[in-house]
């Protein structure tokens, strides 16, 4: 089992990695718990670069850092397994916005259940001072360097 010592000398950037490596597979079993084992990790490109409302693929793709060409085949793949539809983009009839079904939407909901869980039980492990003291760090960080990411 890795003790703290064998992370002493983990650049800062290599410890958020591994960190953030936990709230994929979080997901992918509760998406499978739940019946919803037909998405893929790869699909979750998809639903992260996704606005409320709809988007159109090239601004997924562009969000996504892959290209249209694969934001394209992996919507086309959700579309086909009921996850998503594509409508004319109200503010250009020549476009189609990409949306979630209510089945997207029900899966949605279970992944946010899921890190719900996951930053109750990281606040129950660390406390809530700590927490806290984190939080501010990352924020401090993505305000730093990845205001661009964040949407």
């Amino acid at each position: 089992m890795v003790q703290p010592d064998d992370l002493a000398d983990y650049p800062v950037p290599l410890l958020v990695d591994l960190a953030n490596r936990v709230l994929p597979d979080v997901i992918d079993r509760a998406l499978a718990e739940a019946g919803y084992d037909d998405v893929t990790r790869a699909h979750g490109h998809v639903f992260d670069a996704l606005d409320p409302d709809g988007s159109r693929i090239t601004d997924m793709a562009v969000r996504a850092r892959i290209t249209k060409q694969a934001m394209g085949e992996l919507c086309t793949s959700l579309e086909q397994r009921g996850y998503l539809a594509r409508i004319p983009d109200p503010a250009d009839g020549r476009a189609k916005l990409v949306v979630l079904t209510a089945r997207g939407a029900a899966m949605v909901a279970v992944a946010r259940t899921a890190m719900a869980d996951l930053d109750a039980a990281w606040t129950a492990h660390l406390g809530r001072d700590a927490t806290r003291d984190l939080r501010a760090a990352l924020t401090s960080l993505v305000v730093a360097f990845a205001a661009d990411h964040v949407r």
